[in-house]
């Protein structure tokens, strides 16, 4: 049930625009203190007329089903540990837009071609500012997105959760954000919540980012420099970690919290979570926040950044991928096999096909592609060991990226280490596409012919 979005930098600015706060270089602030209420905001885009006044129907609303949560109109900054607030503002002006249609595409929930395409010209909008106690988290965020439900059903409102950053029809709100809600079997699934946006850099690896944490009164977490074949692993690490923050998991003075798959409390996540381990799996996984920097163009808000530091490796994608397998599990296996003629054959096949998608890869992978290349390693013996590398860069004769196997022959090697390969050594390639196909592997079916 993972939920991530690979989202190109150009978004990123779309979304940030429709934030309050504008991009900073600035780290964030520490963690609030635990007295500090929590805030978050939606909004009612209308791209044709409001059914009935927005800010009227509101008044009904909290008049009748929704009288527990009291409507202000200045949020105050004391006095709210025991209450729950709403203001509501309307914008006209444009100045908050919707993201635009290929952002749309990315992050809109329900939407039909002729809604995205009637979200461009949008100027009318509602803005929902909630407030609640932090002793409210749960109850707080289910009635304030069933008011808001309720108003955009009356009203005839499209929902913009400014932060998790996506946009949804009305009818899918209640199937994805209210219909999952399992508070009276224990602490929700976070999951459906929030989002996780994953953006490749320039230097090949990607930057992971929550998006919606600031709904539980926490911050959003964040995953750098993570190798695009480790992206699913660590977004699934990542949520577990959302989950059990929000559970209520301690962290240590210098930032340490430990990822335990056995004392999630949520039911569904626990059962899918240990359900899909590998044999050699611990189960669990210790990390450390740090303060998160924010990149140009995101949201301003609370960061904490993930290190694996407490985790050997020469590199962070290798302690990366040693936090990963000791949480999750991994597998590993080697074989000594002899490169016949049919082999050497497929594999200078390969090697031209290789060649052929370099001005692809220059050009930028779509989101969720993945090239690997099996190339050669060196043995105290002289002999060779062959892995398959990620490919991060490629520069003339010279490929980097990062190393997807636990080297057996090969001393001072760990998978996910960054390793440089030549290209005119590379045996085999694998292209894998975000839809699940992949490309290459030409000589897998004459080295396992089994397999």
């Amino acid at each position: 049930m993972t939920k991530t979005t690979a989202l190109p930098a150009f978004l990123l600015l779309c979304l940030a625009a429709c934030a309050p706060d504008g991009p900073g270089s600035e780290p964030p602030p520490a963690p609030a203190p635990p007295q500090e209420p929590i805030g978050f905001e939606f909004a009612l885009f209308y791209p044709e007329p409001p059914r009935e006044e927005p800010q009227a129907a509101l008044d009904a609303l909290l008049a009748s089903e929704f009288s527990g949560i009291t409507r202000v109109d200045e949020i105050p900054e004391k006095d709210l540990l025991d209450r729950r607030l709403i203001s509501a503002g309307r914008v006209t002006d444009g100045s908050y837009a919707a993201p635009d249609l290929e952002g749309l595409e990315l992050v809109g929930r329900g939407l039909d071609q002729a809604q995205s395409e009637a979200l461009q010209e949008t100027k009318n909008v509602l803005v929902l500012d909630f407030r609640h106690g932090r002793n409210d988290v749960w109850t707080g965020l289910r009635d304030a997105m069933r008011l808001t439900s309720a108003l955009a059903r009356r009203t005839g409102g499209l929902i913009w959760d400014n932060a998790s950053a996506e946009m949804f029809t009305p009818e899918a709100w209640d199937e994805e954000r209210i219909g999952v809600w399992t508070e009276a079997e224990g602490p929700t699934d976070v999951r459906p919540q929030i989002t996780i946006r994953s953006v490749r850099k320039e230097n090949g690896l990607h930057r992971m980012v929550t998006l919606g944490m600031e709904k539980l009164g926490l911050p959003d977490l964040v995953a750098v420099d993570v190798s695009g074949s480790a992206t699913a692993s660590m977004a699934g690490a990542i949520n577990v970690l959302a989950q059990r923050l929000a559970e209520g998991a301690s962290t240590g003075e210098d930032g340490t919290v430990e990822i335990d798959l056995d004392a999630i409390r949520n039911a569904a996540m626990k059962e899918e979570k240990l359900g899909s381990l590998k044999a050699n799996a611990t189960r669990k996984a210790q990390v450390r926040l740090v303060p998160g920097v924010h990149e140009e163009g995101e949201s301003l808000g609370r960061l904490s950044e993930i290190s694996f530091d407490g985790y050997p490796g020469p590199d962070v994608q290798a302690r990366q991928e040693r936090m990963l397998s000791t949480l999750f599990g991994s597998e590993d296996a080697t074989a000594d096999v002899e490169h016949g003629e049919q082999v050497l054959e497929a594999s200078r096949r390969a090697h031209e096909k290789l060649l052929a998608l370099e001005p692809a890869f220059q050009a930028g992978l779509p989101p969720g592609d993945t090239l690997l290349v099996k190339a050669p390693f060196q043995t105290p013996d002289g002999g060779r060991e062959w892995m398959w590398v990620e490919v991060m860069q490629w520069h003339g004769g010279t490929i980097r990226g990062t190393l997807q196997n636990d080297p057996v022959k090969v001393p001072g090697l760990k998978s996910g280490q960054q390793v440089e390969v030549r290209a005119a050594d590379v045996f085999d390639y694998l292209h894998k596409h975000a839809d699940g196909s992949a490309e290459g592997n030409e000589t897998a079916k004459y080295l396992y012919p089994q397999g």
